[in-house]
């Protein structure tokens, strides 16, 4: 546990490099503008007040007594150094440079600086999900030797993240998915909805071969629609859980106010394990609020490829200084994800998001998302068309700086027949 002096900064974060000597020179540019760009910021104070604190779930309260504070640590609340301790144990991945070379056409890339971010974001958010289901929920990376056995699982999650065509849930694995599911090539800019597909398939295609994740399946919400039969179906066999993917749009062309209690509702679940998102050109991953700002893991920070996987670079994998941003300058585009380990919590879900669904000045009317009875004949699967399309207002994206500014708002397109005119009403 750090003193006094280093709690909050990141003094032990990772030097971060840029592409490699061999990269393309284009590459190690983009990785040069992130290490200037945002590497600063990594190094910024701690900025935790003494209000209450929500991490995925779990709440951190000033007026909750506990254990005396750490040497070192003398004057800090008790709940700051719980929730940072919370904090730091999440799995954390950001851009990577010099790993095995990606190929779109010619052109090899050894860096997602620049375009990687919201893989990144979406890659964390599965890390959690595998951290709930293997019984690591409650797990700190402070109790290091002490639980042995759990750290041994921490790495083995990990390791599947490593950016190598080997590894089931890495960068190359997730664009091999992009690639088959709707042509997209190394280089290109995704959406949360996108990668919430991509993590769906990767999950169906690991089935088999990963024990970490052959019980888990994931669920893709269409239109802001969760089907209750369907999501049932997973669970027949009394042998799966179920991570759920839920994503939305609280606003056209900017972040709609009025969702701000919603957004900070939801994350106060149990089985939320966080929202991929970010503010406007720049995608980060949701994890908690204090007061009116999201506590978030920031993918921009480039760092060498780590495989395979040694205690020289765990420290790569866990950032260790907190960041906010203001709930009103969310982007509107996010996925929000919830792991069920089984029916029962699954409907315990249901019972209690349902009251936090629909803004207060609102009335019911535009809820975040929605539960329905019965099942959507036209599910998420590898028929989808993941292509950028306008919406109904034309309304840009607002992810994706690099872009040259004719990027269009993004959704997914399914190949299906029109829904039967009974579809079950919502809950």
């Amino acid at each position: 546990m750090a003193t006094r002096a280093e709690f909050g900064r990141s003094l032990s974060q990772p030097e971060d490099i840029d592409g490699g000597s061999g990269a393309p020179w284009k590459q190690r540019i983009y990785a040069s503008i992130y290490r200037l760009r945002y590497g600063w910021s990594f190094q910024s104070s701690f900025t935790f007040g003494e209000s209450p604190i929500w991490l995925l779930g779990v709440l951190y309260h000033p007026d909750r007594e506990g254990p005396a504070p750490h040497a070192g640590l003398e004057g800090v609340p008790k709940h700051v150094i719980d929730a940072t301790e919370h904090f730091q144990s999440l799995s954390w991945m950001t851009y990577r440079t010099n790993f095995p070379p990606l190929y779109n056409g010619p052109t090899a890339f050894t860096t997602d600086c620049g375009w990687g971010c919201m893989i990144r974001s979406g890659q964390m958010l599965l890390a959690t999900a595998l951290h709930f289901h293997t019984g690591l929920k409650n797990w700190r990376l402070s109790s290091g030797d002490r639980d042995a056995e759990a750290m041994v699982k921490h790495k083995q999650i990990l390791s599947c993240f490593l950016d190598s065509p080997d590894n089931p849930f890495s960068l190359h694995a997730l664009m091999d998915y992009a690639s088959k599911l709707g042509d997209h090539k190394p280089g290109d800019w995704f959406g949360p909805s996108q990668v919430a597909v991509l993590i769906k398939e990767a999950l169906k295609g690991q089935l088999e071969k990963t024990q970490l994740s052959n019980t888990l399946s994931a669920y893709v919400a269409h239109d802001c629609t969760v089907y209750i039969g369907d999501i049932e179906k997973l669970f027949e066999d009394g042998k799966r859980s179920v991570l759920l993917l839920v994503p939305i749009r609280l606003g056209s062309d900017v972040f709609n106010r009025i969702y701000i209690p919603c957004v900070k509702s939801i994350l106060t679940l149990e089985q939320c394990v966080g929202i991929i998102g970010g503010k406007p050109k720049h995608s980060v991953y949701f994890v908690g609020h204090q007061d009116d700002n999201l506590i978030h893991l920031d993918p921009h920070f480039s760092q060498p490829s780590s495989s395979p996987l040694s205690s020289v670079n765990l420290q790569s994998y866990h950032c260790l200084t907190i960041r906010k941003l203001p709930a009103s300058k969310m982007d509107p585009s996010c996925t929000v994800g919830f792991y069920c380990k089984n029916i029962d919590e699954f409907h315990s879900l249901c019972s209690h998001a349902e009251p936090m669904l629909s803004p207060p000045q609102q009335l019911a009317m535009y809820p975040f998302f929605t539960f329905a009875k019965g099942c959507q004949d036209t599910v998420l699967d590898c028929t989808i068309n993941m292509q950028f399309r306008t919406t109904r207002g034309g309304h840009p994206s607002s992810f994706d700086a690099q872009g040259s500014g004719e990027e269009e708002e993004e959704f997914i397109v399914v190949d299906c027949k029109v829904p039967p005119s009974d579809v079950s009403k919502p809950v």
